[in-house]
């Protein structure tokens, strides 16, 4: 028999294994596609077409998959390659040299690389279409038509390409340490575990703790690197505390003889493989962790759509009459709001100057309109920052200390007199990239009296009796005014579609609509998130149980002939396959909590009980599902050890 003829049989008999890689690589190219098919679609990505909020939930889970395709690429060959090493040192054994194994690799690798990458390409276009279908369903978008173009397509082969060519070079350079005693042991030799012993134990404790009051003490919306540096310490701390799970099992189960003699083959068999696991553990709790952390936060944003809302708009609908845009009669306007599903409440108006990046607004105007009592000195200013505190956005509330306002014939200066952080009205979209200052009557009065005429506009305040009801008045409304600006005006900015996205109207129920719809869409993106490392995690197990299989055969093998029972190999597999199982969604959904716990504390219409409940009840889910896998894995597993060890 040639050594082709042996590795082709070595294939045949071990057809399953490359099917379930291949189809791990192909899968993973599909999700990644799919989700680059919409980073690509430049109508759905056209902040003009789709709003920014609902389109900007992509790259999250983007950037999660693309991170995790790498990290789970990289196991999967790993996993692979260690399950072939047996076999590459039968093949030493019969007189193949380093360059034959290396050839084998190479041509193994590029096949199943190339064909992965094909098939999830084929499959990815395919279903990509029915993505796109059901993401236009739940965004409700209009007018953005399905497209792939050939982005997509480059950018998955390049990515994929890179991790490929990568992971073919290193176990090409890694052929130099092969060793065929070392090969033919692979599958029965265990790691050295280089983090164990009292101070490993004292320094992970010390790195969990750490990253939780780091968390703490210093996290605010604003401050993205506490959070990554946290999470990496505590990442860290699990895995050292990870390391150290079987001997801190054992001394905790010593003072108790009897129940430590009952799990001794437990104990001495965790102690012995857990060096292999603790990796898969990490991982896995990672997967689960991160899955359960975004989709709290999509639950989040869809239950607080409403008080959003209502809380960032103190008017049912409102928009600017402002460089001579959106001036449309007030026989037109009245018709529209007062023959709406809702009866007209109140309609009021407030008078702005709208200068480069400054928007002046008079101080009894604004009492006028919103009841309040601000009082300001001749002279000076007050900078008003139209936001909600502790919404969990960032915020930029550096205050201004002097104002020049150039006008016709004179120069001003106005001197601050502090901050107000308070939305007085419904945030313009025109004017989001201007400073909002309130000055004294008689100074707005001066400058008003030498500016230009189209620098003064005016906002349109309306309240209706039930806001829930002022969606077709909204669309009649915003139709109105687009006609009228395409009709009536000169484009502001280079184009149709910016400057109706500038100058349209902001509502209540709009507002409210897109945070439900964004809060939907992630929803909708992490659940195929969470699908794709449900998956993932079941994958990794059965890899990594798989390498250990005759391992594990051999053990409970030698074990029966000193008297071991089925019943007593039953239970210590049990208990072995329990421990990877449910150890990393446990740690997983406790990183979850603690973390949504810590994101949304200090945010407003947010309790403690919601950010910790939601995680607590989609883990209860994730371990439901787990538990099905364990119970049906447990029971082929051990019948496979029982039929090879009697």
């Amino acid at each position: 028999m040639t050594f082709n003829e042996i590795t082709f049989t070595m294939f045949k008999a071990n057809i399953r294994k490359y099917l379930l890689y291949f189809l791990c690589n192909s899968f993973t190219v599909m999700i990644l596609f799919t989700y680059l098919t919409l980073m690509t679609n430049k109508n759905f990505m056209n902040y003009n077409k789709v709003n920014s909020v609902i389109s900007s939930n992509l790259i999250a889970p983007s950037v999660v998959i693309g991170i995790f395709s790498v990290f789970f690429i990289i196991y999967t060959q790993n996993s692979f390659i260690k399950f072939r090493k047996t076999e590459f040192g039968l093949f030493m054994v019969l007189g193949m040299t380093n360059n034959d194994i290396a050839k084998i690799m190479l041509i193994e690798n590029c096949i199943i690389s190339l064909a992965s990458l094909a098939a999830g390409l084929i499959v990815g276009t395919l279903f990509s279409g029915i993505f796109y279908f059901l993401v236009t369903k739940i965004v409700e978008v209009n007018g953005v038509g399905f497209s792939i173009g050939y982005k997509s397509y480059l950018f998955t082969i390049l990515f994929f390409l890179c991790i490929y060519i990568l992971l073919i070079l290193i176990n090409l350079i890694s052929l130099f340490k092969f060793d065929i005693v070392n090969l033919l042991k692979s599958s029965r030799k265990g790691d050295r575990n280089l983090l164990s012993g009292k101070m490993v134990g004292l320094i992970s404790l010390l790195a969990v703790s750490a990253a939780i009051f780091d968390l703490i003490v210093n996290y605010k919306s604003d401050q993205s690197v506490v959070l990554l540096r946290s999470t990496v310490l505590f990442f860290i701390g699990m895995y050292m505390i990870i390391s150290n799970f079987a001997g801190l099992l054992s001394k905790l189960l010593k003072p108790n003889p009897k129940k430590y003699y009952k799990n001794m083959l437990f104990i001495t068999s965790m102690k012995y493989s857990f060096n292999q696991l603790k990796k898969v553990i990490l991982v896995i709790s990672l997967l689960i962790g991160i899955t359960i952390f975004f989709t709290t936060i999509g639950l989040e944003i869809v239950s607080d759509s409403k008080d959003f809302g209502i809380n960032h708009n103190p008017y049912d609908i409102a928009y600017a009459e402002l460089y001579g845009k959106n001036m449309i009669p007030k026989e037109k306007l009245n018709s529209i709001i007062e023959n709406g599903e809702t009866p007209l409440k109140s309609h009021q108006t407030l008078e702005l100057i709208s200068m480069r990046n400054l928007t002046i607004l008079s101080a009894k105007d604004l009492n006028t309109v919103s009841k309040t009592s601000i009082s300001i000195p001749k002279g000076s200013f007050i900078n008003l920052f139209q936001i909600v505190e502790n919404d969990g956005y960032k915020h930029d509330t550096t205050e201004m200390q002097k104002a020049y306002i150039e006008t016709k014939s004179s120069k001003q200066v106005l001197t601050s007199q502090g901050s107000i952080k308070k939305i007085f009205f419904n945030n313009i979209v025109a004017l989001n990239n201007s400073r909002y200052i309130i000055v004294n009557d008689e100074d707005y009065k001066n400058i008003k009296a030498e500016v230009k005429p189209s620098e003064i506009g005016h906002i349109n305040l309306i309240n209706f009796e039930n806001w829930k009801k002022t969606e077709s008045i909204a669309e009649k409304l915003e139709s109105e005014l687009e006609q009228y600006n395409r009709a009536n005006t000169r484009l502001y900015y280079d184009s149709i579609d910016k400057d109706n996205a500038a100058f349209k109207l902001v509502s209540k129920i709009g507002e409210y609509m897109e945070q439900k719809q964004s809060g939907s869409f992630l929803l909708f993106l992490i659940t195929f998130v969470g699908i794709l490392f449900f998956i993932s995690s079941c994958v990794i197990l059965h890899f990594k149980l798989l390498t250990e299989f005759e391992r594990e055969k051999i053990k409970y093998k030698k074990l029966s002939k000193i008297g071991i029972t089925t019943e007593e190999i039953e239970r210590s597999v049990s208990k072995e396959l329990g421990v990877l199982f449910f150890l990393p969604y446990i740690l997983g959904i406790l990183f979850s909590m603690f973390y949504s716990y810590s994101l949304f504390s200090g945010i407003i219409n947010i309790s403690y009980l919601t950010s910790i409940g939601y995680p607590f009840i989609l883990g209860l889910l994730y371990l439901g599902l787990q538990l099905v896998y364990y119970v049906l894995y447990k029971k082929i597993y051990i019948k496979k050890i029982i039929a090879y060890v009697f």
